[in-house]
């Protein structure tokens, strides 16, 4: 699968400028997200995960938003 992200700049007044700022926002842009999907395509869903105390508020929210998952 290919990801496909769009970067959109301000324009910083000259060509030179917008290249290397650009070039540099958008490779450590791809970097962080390339590091991102390596976790997230090995995540899966746990119905009845392990929690403990320090996790929050977050069975609520996994009962909120069971609504909207089939």
């Amino acid at each position: 699968m290919r990801n496909v992200a769009r970067l959109y700049v301000r324009d910083m007044g000259s060509k030179e400028m917008n290249d290397a700022l650009g070039g540099a926002f958008a490779q450590r842009t791809y970097e962080e997200i390339d590091q991102d999907m390596n976790v997230l395509n090995f995540k899966k869903h746990l119905a009845k995960p392990n929690l403990c105390a320090g996790d929050g508020p977050i069975s609520k929210w996994r009962k909120y938003q069971d609504e909207f998952y089939i």
